[in-house]
Formats: structure tokens, sequence, C-alpha cells
């Protein structure tokens, strides 16, 4: 029993071959359209489920990145600290910096050396002003004489 029904279907609920246009349909099948419904809900599930999947891919390569750029960024800096190791190994320890390192109150220290640097510069001003003024009084004097020695040349 074998019926022949014409069917009108809207544009979009047919899913045929592409291919060639056939108006033969003796193996269709007709679906109901919660069936359908329900595989496609199941395919966007599916979908969603991969790119979630592709999203935790993504965000562990990008961990890996960041781990590797942590790494490398740990290992520049055990780089510089073993180049500050060897630098502070190889300075020449003077005198004066093993007073600073080793004086238990540093204030006093640069309380004295400012009352030293205090006094050097007012025996400069000091001996500044004795050297103008003895300037000066060379000054009167080679004019005083050559005052004198033009006043009898004339």
């Amino acid at each position: 029993m074998n019926l022949e029904i014409q069917l009108l279907l809207k544009q979009g609920q047919v899913e045929v071959d592409p291919g060639v246009f056939s108006t033969k349909f003796e193996n269709a099948l007709l679906i109901h359209r919660s069936v359908i419904e329900d595989l496609n809900s199941q395919i966007v599930t599916l979908g969603e489920a991969k790119v979630a999947a592709m999203v935790d891919c993504k965000d562990y390569y990008k961990n890996i990145h960041l781990l590797e750029w942590e790494h490398e960024k740990m290992m520049m800096e055990g780089e510089d600290l073993n180049t500050k190791t060897r630098d502070i190994q190889t300075l020449r320890v003077t005198k004066e910096l093993q007073v600073f390192l080793f004086a238990e109150n540093n204030q006093q220290r640069m309380q004295k050396e400012i009352q030293t640097l205090e006094k050097t510069i007012k025996l400069n001003e000091n001996m500044h002003k004795r050297k103008v003024s003895d300037k000066q009084w060379y000054q009167r004097r080679v004019r005083g004489s050559t005052n004198v020695q033009c006043w009898i040349a004339s």
C-alpha cells in the first residue's frame, strides 16, 4: 500500500541532495519536526561543549606561555643577581667605605664631617680675605711709588 501524496513544504524544510534536481522521491522519509529540533539542540549543545573545550585549550596554552615568560624573567633576574654578586665581590673596600659600613652611629660621623667642612670653608674665606687685603696693600704701594717717581721726574 504505497500511496503517492503530494505535500506542500516550506523552503528549508526539505533536505535533498543539492545535485541534479530529481522529481523522484521514492526513498524519501518524513521525519517529525520534534525529532529534527531535538537533533538540532544536541548539535548546539555539542557545539557549545566544543567551544568550551577550545577556550580551555586556549587558556591552557596561554598559561603555558605565561609560565615560560615567568621562567625566562626569573632566569634573567638570576643572571642579574649573579652579576651584582660578582660586582660586590670584586669591589675594593677602602678605609672610608669600611668606616661607613662598620660605624655604629653614622649620624655622628656625618655631623663631624659637616663641622670639618664648615671649618674648612671659614678658613678658606679668611685666607681669601687676607689675600685680597694683601693684594690691595700691594696695589696701593705700587701706585704710591709710581706717583712719587712720576712727580719727581716732572
